[in-house]
């Protein structure tokens, strides 16, 4: 009997490390700059709201929603997607009833 406890104990541990686990930080990306020429490597230059497990991989999904390539002339240099890059895009760990922690990663805001 006390051994059908421990494994109980066991399971509902279990469980609740995988339910913690499983949420991720909800992140405020908003651009510093949308008139830095940067900016045309981007489809979107708006604030964003993404649900990641770090701020690292919230950028990565917004470069990667909203990247596109450009086109640029001879010896004028490339343009990056801003979204990775912080002297372009800030990052703040929010908090907002709208958006729950609980998910995959993604893009929450904006829609389209």
């Amino acid at each position: 009997m006390i051994y059908l406890n421990e494994t109980k104990q066991r399971v509902v541990a279990s469980l609740f490390f995988l339910r913690e686990e499983s949420a991720m930080t909800l992140w405020k990306l908003t651009p510093i700059d949308p008139l830095d020429p940067n900016w045309s490597a981007s489809s979107h230059r708006g604030p964003v709201v993404v649900r990641a497990r770090d701020e690292k991989a919230a950028r990565a999904l917004a470069a990667k929603a909203f990247g596109v390539t450009t086109r640029f002339p001879p010896q004028a240099g490339i343009h990056a997607p801003p979204w990775t890059r912080a002297s372009c895009v800030s990052a703040e760990h929010i908090k907002d009833e709208r958006y729950p922690s609980q998910g995959p990663a993604e893009i929450l805001e904006p829609t389209f």
